[in-house]
């Protein structure tokens, strides 16, 4: 396996056919498991990019990676009480450090990266939104309403970023997701392995077999290697 280009020196992407991301892949695999969280149209409004509602749960776990992100870069947090407020939500100090303390080493944060490799279908860029990156460590920090053991074991970030990275020249030893429920912390650890990079493109494949069947109904052009 071998990357076809990395960026241009203008940072442009390079060409491809076919673009591929974790959140497209997920529900992609939640809807051929047929979860019943992803229907149909559910699955097609991911693929389009159209906008959609989201829940509570989901706007404070966005207030709250955006609280550690200030943290990382200096800010002090402001505490009302026995808590901190931040954009509209309150959050348990002992959470909120928790997760500082284990990312503020981070090298780089919400880092865009990508790659485009070749396949017997055309040249698929793999590509998504790193959330904290390390030497040979990748950490994506999750918020959740309810946490179970392994929670994140089919989620294909860990599979795409690790697989990027190792594509990119710089490959990393374990991929982390660090998952707070707002009352407590947990993490799973995944090692990337020669194995899961080969299942991985399988799975791409089959879901881009799938976009090609279905593209009359996919209004999202950048899917095909297109300028919106």
């Amino acid at each position: 396996m071998e990357i076809l280009q990395a960026l241009t020196k203008d940072g442009q992407d390079a060409p491809y056919d076919f673009a591929v991301t974790p959140t497209i892949l997920n529900a992609f695999n939640r809807y051929m498991r047929n979860d019943d969280d992803e229907s149909w149209e559910s699955l097609f409004k991911i693929i389009n990019g159209d906008k959609r509602d989201l829940p509570d749960v989901v706007l404070k776990g966005i207030q709250f990676e955006s609280l550690i992100n200030k943290m990382i870069d200096g800010c002090e947090p402001e505490v009302i009480g026995d808590m901190i407020s931040y954009g509209g939500y309150q959050f348990k100090p002992d959470v909120v450090y928790r997760v500082h303390d284990k990312l503020m080493a981070c090298q780089t944060k919400q880092e865009k990266i990508s790659v485009v490799i070749p396949s017997h279908l055309g040249f698929i860029k793999l590509h998504g939104v790193l959330d904290y990156g390390y030497p040979k460590m990748i950490t994506d920090l999750k918020t959740t309403e309810v946490y179970k053991c392994n929670k994140y074991i089919k989620n294909t970030q860990h599979q795409i970023y690790s697989l990027i990275r190792k594509l990119k020249g710089n490959p990393v030893d374990s991929f982390k997701y660090l998952v707070t429920d707002f009352e407590k912390v947990y993490q799973e650890t995944y090692v990337p392995t020669e194995k899961m990079f080969k299942n991985l493109l399988f799975n791409v494949f089959q879901l881009i077999n799938f976009l090609v069947l279905y593209k009359d109904y996919i209004t999202n052009t950048k899917i095909f290697g297109k300028a919106a």
